[in-house]
């Protein structure tokens, strides 16, 4: 890891706290989008409840 830094001129410093960055960079993403997932499946299941309780109160 330190190798490939030296050659792509970062300091061992900068490599670690960009390698840092991605890493972080990329779980935000990942977390987004299971947050997202479960919105969706939140609101689905919400509806079906919804439908489920009118129909048994009419």
């Amino acid at each position: 890891m330190w190798e490939l830094s030296k050659v792509a001129g970062l300091s061992q410093t900068d490599s670690a706290s960009n390698i840092e960055q991605v890493v972080l960079k990329a779980w935000r993403q990942l977390m987004q989008q299971q947050l997202l997932k479960y919105r969706r499946q939140y609101q689905k299941k919400l509806l079906i409840f919804q439908k489920k309780k009118l129909s048994f109160l009419s």
